[in-house]
C-alpha cells in the first residue's frame, strides 16, 4: 500500500500544513520496509516523469503545488495528467444513434487476440457529420458479419473488413476500451494486423506456489520437562506440522 499523503497524526491536524511538509512527517512515521510504502514524489522533472510514466504503460501522472494545503473536494493544486494511447482496431459492426436508425451513434471495436477476434466495446466519439456519412457509406457496402459477443445486443454486426485507429485511456478488467475516441480509418492497415496491445487483459492458467518445506532439527530436546513437551511437541501444537 502505498501513501501519499498525511492529514493528521497523532491526533495533530495537518491539512493547513504546506504539502511537501505533510510528505516529510508522513515519511519519518512510515516504516523503511514492508508492505506499507512511501509515495515518493519528482520535482522539477514533471514532463520527464510524465513521458517515462507513458512508456512504462502507467495511466498518468498527478502533479501537485509543493506549497499547497489540503482542502476537501477538487482543487487546482492538484492535476492529473492522464496518458492516451492510440491504437488500430478492427471494425466489428455499428449502432444506430437513438433517434434515426440510418445514423451512426457508434462503431463496434474488436481485435484479434489468440482465441480469434475478440470485441473490446465501442467507440461513439470523435465523429464529425462528414466522418459519418462517410463510415455510413463504407459501412452499407459491407456484408452481414457473425456476431462475436452476445452482450451487445444493439450491434448491427459487419464482416470485418475496415480498420479504425482510436485513442483510448486504456483496457478496462473485462478488456473492453476506456473512454474511446475515434480519430481517423486506416486504408493502410489489414485487420489482421490488429492483434490486441500490451497492457490487454490476457487470460492466462495460475500454477499454485510449492508448499514451503521448512526443516526442524533436534525434534527430541527436552523444553519443558514438568510437562513433558519436546520442541517437537511445540511444534505440531502450534502448526499441526508432520
Amino acid at each position: 500500500y502505498y501513501a501519499f499523503d498525511a492529514l493528521q497524526i497523532l491526533g495533530h491536524d495537518l491539512r493547513d500544513e504546506p504539502l511537501t511538509t505533510r510528505k516529510r512527517m508522513l515519511r519519518r512515521l512510515l516504516p523503511a520496509f514492508g508492505a506499507l510504502r512511501f509515495s515518493e514524489h519528482i520535482r522539477g522533472r514533471g514532463t520527464a516523469t510524465y513521458e517515462s510514466a507513458v512508456k512504462m504503460g502507467l495511466e498518468g501522472i498527478v502533479g501537485k503545488r509543493a506549497g499547497s494545503r489540503y482542502v476537501a473536494g477538487r482543487s487546482d493544486a492538484w492535476v492529473k495528467v492522464r496518458s492516451m494511447r492510440t491504437a488500430e482496431f478492427v471494425v466489428v459492426g455499428w449502432l444506430p444513434t437513438r433517434g434515426r436508425k440510418d445514423d451512426l451513434g457508434a462503431l463496434a471495436l474488436g481485435e484479434y487476440r489468440e482465441d480469434g477476434l475478440t470485441c473490446v466495446g465501442r467507440v461513439g466519439t470523435g465523429f464529425t457529420a462528414a466522418t459519418r456519412a462517410d463510415l455510413m457509406q463504407r459501412l452499407s457496402r459491407l456484408p452481414s458479419g457473425k456476431a462475436i459477443d452476445a452482450h451487445q445486443q444493439r450491434v448491427r454486426w459487419v464482416a470485418p473488413r475496415l480498420v479504425a485507429e482510436v485513442r483510448y485511456k486504456e483496457y478496462t478488467r473485462d478488456g473492453n476500451l476506456r473512454q474511446p475516441v475515434f480519430v481517423r480509418l486506416r486504408d493502410d492497415k489489414s485487420p489482421k494486423e490488429c492483434t490486441g496491445q500490451l497492457d490487454a487483459p490476457q487470460t492466462r492458467t495460475l500454477t499454485p506456489a510449492p508448499e514451503p518445506e521448512v526443516a526442524v532439527t533436534h525434534v527430541d530436546k527436552m523444553f519443558f520437562p514438568e510437562r513433558q513437551l519436546t520442541k517437537g511437541d511445540l511444534i505440531l501444537r502450534q502448526f499441526g506440522a508432520k
